[in-house]
């Protein structure tokens, strides 16, 4: 169900003439089987605390842990 909902958006931006969709970032193998490709984000926070800066540093570290998946590649040249 979830990757027929994925070829409905796909098939909505091409109708539509999108030039991009976003997936978002979860459940990546699988959208990468319909051609999505992944794209770093980055986030930029700073406290007016310093020692806020140094605790919100670590705690990001935490929250962005290393992903391991297979991108798939569905349209092989």
């Amino acid at each position: 169900m979830y990757l027929n909902m994925l070829y409905d958006m796909a098939d909505f931006a091409i109708k539509n003439e999108f030039t991009s969709i976003v997936y978002a970032r979860t459940a990546m193998e699988i959208k990468s089987s319909v051609g999505a490709k992944p794209q770093k984000m980055f986030v930029y926070l700073k406290h007016t605390n310093l020692y806020m800066n140094i605790v919100l540093k670590r705690i990001f570290k935490l929250m962005n842990p290393t992903q391991e998946w297979e991108e798939r590649h569905p349209f092989k040249g």
